[in-house]
């Protein structure tokens, strides 16, 4: 027995050796299984970058809650107010019956304070006023001396304690020139916690006990609606003009005579001198005063490198300084008297060549008259400066003041799309024709491109605030440029990689792209079938046509004799509504636009043909007008320093970017701008700060390609 397991054991561990030594090989794979159902798309919200993480709505950098310098003076309600009667006690004391609503309509009570003050409007030649307009002489300035009375339901008086009588107690002595007899004006300012300050400005007439006459508003030669355009309702950045939102009252302290003349004359200070020398970019050596008035506590800001100031030689004023009707102009009572009624003293802010002399004679030099030693006064310069010379002299009819190039376009160009089927909005797979017609005579196939027209460019692109070029060949839609990109080719890093923006539509450029559909009847372009993921918005196709006898200057011509554009909707009927750029022209002149090369303007939709997110030549809009606006060194993508610029609604001479009012241009009800923030806006504020760019590209900001 112990033989046969001896034995047993022997066979059984042979076996193993055996067993462990063999190798087979593997057999073949079994077939694979079925796919899976594929899942239902999971809900994602898509951002271009992870800004939004620490700067987006309610989280820890809130975009809004950081630009909130001068927010809230535009989200609090402003006070208004209407004089209903002025009476005289008998004695020359005024009180003064008023009512103040919110912008809602809505009574406001519980005002107890504020400034009052009662001028005397002086007319040219009276007394001591020997300038050649009328100017204000302030008699009474009041803070708490005087009664003011809550009537309820936001109704009010206010009883003067300094009567109109020359000489009165409290009459400021230096209204020498009051008289029952000129027409008198009444500014009250006043105050109510969460509202802005509000203003009141009554002119009026005196008439002796009782009830007094009131009147329009008188001597009015630029609305404060010109300066509002530029400076928002709230006059940002025009130092204390926000406390005094109306120009009527300026006058009464900013004035030659009265109470301030000494300073306001030294300082080239009362309105109308003062207010043209700022926008005419006038230095502390052109006009003196400027350097005695930042001396003495003013608001002159421009320091040059020695921190000695240079008046407001800086000002970079948007607008041709000649076109007197940007500030002139309304209904208005003396709105039109720059044009009939010229005086040396204002002339001369602007026209710096020229000479005032102490004794109130205006001596001409050698550039301005035959006799360089004439003499003149005012009554005697309208013999030379009539109403149609000073208004011819002053006309804008060229661009940027090249005489060269004329404003006036050699044509006109209509532009048009075959419409939606549906009759509001482009659906995937319609694929439109753009027709454009010039008013150029001729049929359009058989023009000379030589000696007729040198471009019919079209740029088709969007959506609104995303814009590309799209719907031709070599755009983001093109399937050809979408098989080029996707074969490890980076548009974002390779220049060769970037989507086409324009095509030209002459009728000789059919042969090397056959979308060109130019006939007799127009110049014409077959766009690309909508693809089905084309993002639903608003998108525009524009044209920019140039003629042989085009005007243009400089190296980049933009040969744009014809301009027009046209927006469409795809896959929604609702307009997708901008984010800003309804109030560029404000302060910008529609036909004298930013450069030579800028001649027609369409808002921030026309400016998207060019300066789109698509990194072509073209800086994006976004980054580009938040850059200027800045007054940026180093935010511009382009690297364009923008640092001469002076926004007149921000601080940012002060050296403060961040107050800044965006309001002042984001106008629309699409906010998005404060809870989808990204590189290129931010960059053009904030390119300045120190390691900023590199933060905004680590945290995914596409500023690489450009």
């Amino acid at each position: 027995m112990q033989k046969f397991k001896i034995g047993l054991l022997i066979v059984l561990m042979a076996m193993g050796s055996g067993l462990y030594g063999c190798s087979g090989d593997d057999g073949t794979n079994g077939v694979n299984g079925v796919d899976g159902v594929d899942g239902s798309d999971g809900t994602a919200t898509h951002t271009e970058e992870s800004c939004t993480v620490c700067h987006g709505d309610n989280r820890l950098l809130d975009t809004a809650a950081l630009h909130t310098a001068n927010a809230t003076a535009l989200a609090n309600d402003d006070l208004v107010g209407t004089v209903t009667g002025i009476t005289d006690d008998g004695t020359g004391l005024l009180t003064i019956a008023f009512s103040v609503v919110d912008q809602d309509g809505a009574a406001v009570t519980g005002i107890a304070q504020g400034r009052a003050y009662l001028a005397d409007i002086v007319p040219a030649g009276v007394g001591t006023n020997t300038f050649g307009s009328s100017y204000l002489e302030r008699w009474a300035y009041e803070t708490s001396t005087g009664t003011w009375t809550d009537l309820g339901a936001g109704n009010y008086t206010y009883k003067f304690t300094t009567a109109a009588v020359l000489g009165a107690a409290g009459f400021d002595a230096t209204a020498v020139d009051f008289d029952t007899t000129h027409t008198q004006r009444l500014v009250l300012r006043l105050g109510a916690d969460d509202h802005n300050n509000g203003l009141i400005v009554q002119d009026f007439n005196l008439t002796g006990a009782g009830a007094q006459t009131l009147l329009a508003p008188q001597r009015v030669l630029a609305p404060t609606d010109g300066c509002k355009n530029c400076h928002s309702n709230q006059m940002v950045g025009a130092a204390h003009a926000d406390s005094y939102l109306d120009v009527r009252a300026c006058n009464v302290c900013h004035s030659p005579i009265g109470h301030y003349a000494a300073s306001m004359t030294e300082d080239d200070a009362y309105i109308g001198r003062f207010i043209h020398g700022i926008h005419a970019a006038k230095s502390s050596t052109e006009l003196p005063g400027f350097a005695e008035f930042e001396e003495g506590g003013g608001h002159a800001r421009f320091p040059d490198a020695a921190g000695v100031d240079q008046g407001y030689a800086a000002v970079t004023y948007p607008k041709a300084i000649n076109d007197c009707a940007a500030c002139h102009t309304g209904s208005e009572s003396m709105t039109d008297g720059w044009k009939s009624n010229p005086t040396m003293e204002i002339c001369t802010s602007c026209h710096t060549s020229s000479t005032v002399n102490i004794d109130g004679t205006f001596t001409h030099t050698a550039e301005n008259t035959s006799a360089p030693s004439s003499t003149k006064t005012n009554a005697q310069c309208a013999g030379c400066h009539g109403a149609t010379d000073i208004v011819g002299y002053h006309a804008v009819t060229t661009l940027k003041g090249d005489s060269a190039v004329s404003i006036t376009p050699v044509y006109t160009a209509t532009i048009a799309m075959t419409p939606p089927a549906n009759g509001t909005h482009y659906v995937a797979g319609e694929a439109p024709v753009v027709t454009v017609t010039t008013t150029a005579s001729g049929a359009y196939d058989s023009l000379d491109n030589t000696t007729d027209y040198t471009a019919a460019t079209l740029y088709v692109y969007g959506p609104r605030a995303e814009a590309v070029p799209v719907l031709t060949p070599g755009s983001t839609t093109d399937p050809d440029y979408i098989s080029m990109i996707s074969d490890d080719t980076d548009p974002d890093y390779d220049p060769t990689a970037l989507p086409t923006q324009g095509h030209n539509m002459r009728a000789s450029d059919a042969a090397s792209d056959a979308n060109v559909l130019t006939d007799a009847t127009g110049f014409k372009y077959q766009l690309q079938a909508i693809p089905a993921d084309l993002a639903p918005g608003t998108y525009m196709a524009q044209v920019a046509i140039g003629h042989t006898s085009s005007r243009t200057t400089g190296s980049r011509n933009y040969k744009i004799d014809g301009w027009q554009m046209v927006s469409f909707q795809v896959g929604t009927a609702t307009t997708e509504q901008r984010i800003g750029g309804d109030k560029c022209s404000n302060c910008h002149d529609l036909t004298d636009w930013t450069s030579t090369y800028h001649r027609a303007y369409f808002g921030t939709d026309g400016c998207n043909a060019c300066h789109d997110k698509s990194g072509n030549h073209a800086n994006p809009i976004a980054n580009r007008v938040h850059a200027i606006h800045a007054s940026s060194e180093a935010g511009d993508a382009l690297g364009a320093d923008w640092a001469e610029i002076t926004f007149p609604q921000s601080d940012v001479a002060e050296g403060e970017p961040e107050s800044t009012l965006c309001q002042g241009c984001h106008t629309t009800d699409n906010t998005s701008y404060l809870t989808n923030p990204g590189g290129f806006p931010c960059l053009g504020c904030h390119g300045d700060t120190p390691n900023a760019v590199d933060h905004m590209i680590q945290n995914g900001a596409p500023l690489a390609a450009h």
